[in-house]
C-alpha cells in the first residue's frame, strides 16, 4: 500500500495537470493507494483530472473502485474530485456504447 501525503510532497495548492500528471505517475498498477489530503487547501480541476480523472481513464473503474482511497480530504476537495471522475466516467460510458 503506498500513502501519498500530499501537503508534505507538493503543498498545500495542487494546482496544475501536470502536477496531477506527476503524481499519478507513482501510482502502483497493483496495490491499493491512499491519498492523504490532510492540511491541503485547494485542489483545482486541472490538478484533480490530470491524476484521479486520467487515471479512471487508463487503468477502469474497477482498479479505480478497489485501489484508489482518500483520506482527510475536505468537503471542497471531496466535490472536485467526485465531479471529475464522474465526467471522465460519464466519458467511458459514452466509449462503451
Amino acid at each position: 500500500m503506498a500513502t501519498f501525503r500530499l501537503l508534505q510532497e507538493f503543498g498545500p495548492k495542487l494546482l496544475s495537470r501536470e502536477l496531477g500528471a506527476k503524481v499519478r505517475q507513482g501510482v502502483s498498477a497493483d496495490g491499493l493507494s491512499t491519498f492523504d489530503f490532510e492540511g491541503v487547501e485547494v485542489v483545482s480541476h486541472s490538478f484533480a483530472d490530470g491524476l484521479f480523472g486520467m487515471l479512471l481513464l487508463e487503468r477502469g473503474p474497477d482498479f479505480f473502485r478497489k485501489n484508489v482511497s482518500f483520506k482527510n480530504a475536505s468537503p471542497d476537495v471531496k466535490a472536485i474530485i467526485t465531479w471529475t471522475v464522474s465526467v471522465r466516467a460519464e466519458e467511458l460510458r459514452k466509449q462503451a456504447v
